[in-house]
């Protein structure tokens, strides 16, 4: 009788061997690209709510009185720019329609940060400031999504006059003419090349910045924790670059500022990603034409 010879051990061990050197050897790239994918997915979801943000403020504004403004004319019938320059707000002559610019009487503000991990908008005070100005992304008052692609949640900072529901932000420029803003706001959030705070490298005086902690996560609030639980500290071996992002106590920043944030090149120890709306970008888009005055 034919006896049939099966494998021996010995063999099947190389087998096995050999499966595993290549099953590892298509993993790594596989992880790489699942990476990959996640960092473009919380790229695309910040832009959304980098627009999110400017329509929020295009929608909600403070009103305010009109400049004083005389409309005075020549012995012809024509509008006199010296006395007020205002021109949307005088008819060209005597006879004439409004023409020109049109001057919207109204400031806009963007929203103050989440301070109760829920989700929503902070408080303001009596004078209408943001009781914080960092704390997490008010998601749930955006209507966006509320975590990365790795399930953490935004930190969001913004600079103080641009949250204030009750004067709202004053155009730089452009501003109606002869009507230049007495207190212009400008931004003052700022991002470093790393913690030390030197020089900023990435963005000056911006009014809003919003942090993804990256793939690592460390010192992000996941979205599996309870809303009225505290953020749990970040680990110990945590990179003085991240710590300085993170929605912390000012105390607790390594530059002990929290108006600073850092954009450094990505490694092992830092993988944030940030996102910010600059002040140019926000008068052109929210006050066109010389609105917010």
């Amino acid at each position: 009788m034919k006896r049939t010879r099966g494998f021996t051990l010995i063999e099947l061990a190389i087998v096995l061997v050999i499966m595993t050197i290549l099953i590892g050897g298509l993993t790594i790239p596989l992880s790489a690209q699942i990476q990959a994918r996640r960092i473009a997915e919380t790229r695309a979801d910040m832009q959304a709510i980098h627009d999110t943000l400017i329509g929020y403020a295009m929608s909600n504004y403070v009103a305010i009185s009109p400049p004083a403004c005389t409309c005075s004319y020549d012995s012809s019938g024509a509008y006199q720019s010296s006395t007020c320059a205002l021109i949307g707000l005088c008819p060209a002559s005597t006879s004439t329609s409004p023409t020109g610019i049109s001057f919207s009487p109204s400031r806009h503000y963007l929203p103050c940060p989440d301070t109760a991990n829920d989700g929503t908008e902070g408080p303001r005070n009596s004078t209408g400031d943001c009781e914080q100005t960092r704390g997490g992304l008010p998601w749930i008052t955006l209507g966006v999504k509320g975590q990365d692609a790795w399930g953490n949640r935004y930190t969001y900072a913004i600079t103080p006059e641009f949250g204030n529901n009750k004067i709202g932000f004053t155009s730089m420029s452009p501003a109606p003419p002869a009507t230049p803003p007495t207190n212009p706001s400008a931004g003052k959030l700022n991002i470093y090349p790393n913690n030390t705070c030197g020089t900023p490298s990435a963005a000056k005086n911006v009014p809003v910045i919003v942090v993804s902690h990256g793939p690592n996560g460390r010192g992000a609030r996941n979205v599996n924790f309870i809303s009225s639980t505290p953020t749990p500290a970040p680990p110990s071996d945590t990179s003085k670059d991240e710590l300085q992002n993170l929605n912390r106590l000012e105390s607790l920043l390594p530059c002990g500022n929290n108006t600073q944030f850092v954009r450094a090149n990505p490694s092992d120890a830092f993988d944030d990603l940030l996102m910010w709306v600059s002040s140019n970008e926000l008068f052109n888009r929210v006050c066109p034409a010389g609105g917010c005055p």
